[in-house]
């Protein structure tokens, strides 16, 4: 199998293509594979296989450039081809995101390399054991035997036949299997046919290996390491807007006292009204941006009446009158039994459980 053999695939149902829709509008985030749309979701791609045989055009639409159209080109599900579907992945929290990406890290550092590694020692020992042996010497007990050791050996780092999906995967057990016999598929004794579905097996593992360790390592990596400071500061900014919130800004004298005369000092607190939004506008993902921007819409609100209270002290008032007060401890105290923010940073203190 060679890399010109792959074909990308999308699904044509409605709710794929509105996710791929969402993707593309969304931004990346910090350079990585993930995206953040408005309003904090999480969304990434990655590329599922499907079987041989079962991509039809009423389900799936061509992404790979063919003279044929869809119809054609798929009407019998493409056999021949190495099909990989394209999938966008919608996460609601960074803290979730984060766990899928460790997952896969995880998954990819330990499964699949010892998965690799089994076949690339299995391989290169019966390659060596073909070399230094003429077939006609090795009877059929002992060929029989050395299957049923490969088949154990792969069995135990979880490449069996009945549960393996991935196409490379099974396809590197079946050569090994085959291989194993020295027999060709005549079951003939055939040393060039043995030695070529070894060395098979043994490219598709390296190039596994490359994949793995590569392409999918570095992508998951530097999504993780996104997805972390992302959401690190975003948990900074609720904790510094809360606590300026809780302590100085609710307590000022523009605000809290009535019949405040405009001194020298007020642009101050309109200029640190409007930093503080400014922050909460930054946050970037979920679960910290809706909460976020419910607190920005109170601080804006603030900011417009401070501006007007220059010339007409009653706009100040309407802060208190209305309700704005109240809301703000509502929304972006850190208190976790008054406000949101504090009840947002305890619940989502941890990033796995």
């Amino acid at each position: 199998m060679t890399r010109r053999e792959k074909y990308f695939v999308d699904r044509r149902s409605e709710a794929a293509l509105e996710k791929l829709e969402r993707f593309a509008r969304a931004e990346p985030l910090f350079g990585s594979a993930a995206r953040v749309d408005d309003d904090g979701t999480i969304l990434f791609k990655r590329w599922r296989e499907v079987g041989r045989g079962t991509a039809r055009s009423g389900e799936f639409t061509s992404l790979s450039r063919r003279r044929q159209p869809d119809r054609v080109q798929m009407r019998r599900g493409l056999k021949t081809k190495d099909v990989r579907s394209r999938e966008i992945v919608q996460v609601e929290s960074v803290e979730s995101a984060i766990r899928q990406a460790g997952y896969i890290l995880e998954g990819q550092e330990k499964v699949e390399q010892r998965q690799v590694d089994a076949v690339l020692e299995r391989t290169r020992y019966l390659i060596h054991f073909f070399q230094e042996r003429e077939l006609s010497s090795i009877s059929d007990e002992e060929r029989l035997s050395l299957q049923q050791e490969t088949m154990a050996k792969l069995s135990e780092v979880g490449l069996d036949p009945e549960s393996v999906k991935l196409e490379v995967k099974l396809l590197m057990i079946l050569w090994l299997a085959k291989a194993s016999l020295g027999k060709d598929s005549l079951e003939r004794d055939n040393k060039l046919i043995t030695m070529q579905n070894l060395y098979a097996a043994k490219r598709h593992a390296m190039r596994r290996e490359m994949e793995v360790g590569g392409n999918i390592t570095l992508k998951y990596s530097q999504m993780s390491g996104a997805l972390a400071f992302a959401r690190a500061s975003d948990r900074k900014g609720l904790f510094e807007v809360g606590d300026e919130v809780d302590n100085r800004l609710l307590r000022n004298v523009y605000i809290e006292g009535r019949e405040r005369r405009v001194a020298g000092d007020y642009q101050y607190l309109i200029d640190k009204v409007d930093n503080l939004s400014w922050i909460l506008g930054e946050t970037l993902v979920k679960p910290y941006r809706p909460v976020a921007l419910l607190g920005k819409g109170y601080l804006d609100r603030i900011k417009y009446l401070l501006e007007e209270g220059r010339e007409d002290e009653g706009r100040r008032e309407e802060m208190r009158d209305r309700g704005f007060v109240a809301g703000m401890r509502q929304v972006m105290s850190l208190d976790p039994e008054v406000g949101l923010f504090g009840q947002t940073l305890q619940e989502h203190a941890e990033v796995y459980s």
